[in-house]
């Protein structure tokens, strides 16, 4: 069971670092292919992970130990 843990509606002080977990999860996962190394491809990709949060239309949610945006990296346990 996870513990410590607040869920709660996405505010705009939050667009940055979720764009920022999301290339992160994509840049750690099997998309991100030798073929996925052009400096142009990663360049679009990480912009549309900037703006998806901002722009999405559905509703967005986070989870939140406090005080900081929970994010599970592969290499170590951090929160950005």
């Amino acid at each position: 069971m996870v513990t410590d843990f607040a869920i709660r509606k996405i505010t705009s002080a939050d667009h940055q670092t979720v764009g920022a977990v999301g290339f992160a999860a994509w840049a750690a996962g099997a998309a991100f292919e030798d073929s996925y190394r052009d400096p142009d491809v990663i360049a679009k990709v990480q912009h549309e992970f900037g703006v998806f949060p901002r722009e999405t239309k559905g509703e967005s949610f986070v989870a939140e130990r406090q005080p900081a945006v929970a994010h599970k990296d592969r290499r170590q346990d951090h929160q950005l």
